[in-house]
């Protein structure tokens, strides 16, 4: 029996703790959205062959060249959740603290995940 295509694949990383948790989720995405057929047919014409507006018909196509390669087909999606497990009693932790703390862990785990390439 098959199962059908894969539809969504992540990895998931939990931090625990007794007051509030972290969770980083990675996973790739393509995107959905389809660039119009326009876009591609501007980006393939040939605007010496015109009899007139040839510089607009240029402009046109380095537009459209430039629209396509600046829309991302792939990438990569990090989420990152903080949360509660069981709801404490306000005086143990408050709202501001809370999101203080998660401010912080994310920092944290931002800081580590976009390294820039020393090399």
């Amino acid at each position: 029996k098959e199962l059908g295509a894969l539809s969504k694949f992540s990895h998931t990383v939990e931090i625990v703790r007794s007051t509030r948790n972290v969770r980083l989720a990675v996973s790739p995405f393509e995107q959905q959205v389809a660039v119009p057929p326009s876009v591609f047919a501007r980006a393939r014409s040939v605007p010496h062959k015109r009899s007139s507006q040839q510089r607009k018909a240029l402009v046109d196509k380095y537009k459209a060249k430039k629209a396509i390669e600046s829309f991302p087909r792939t990438g990569i999606l990090f989420d990152l959740d903080a949360y509660i497990e069981d709801p404490v009693y306000p005086d143990v932790v408050t709202i501001r603290e809370f999101v203080s703390e998660a401010h912080r862990d994310f920092q944290t785990i931002l800081s580590e995940i976009l390294v820039q390439d020393q090399s």
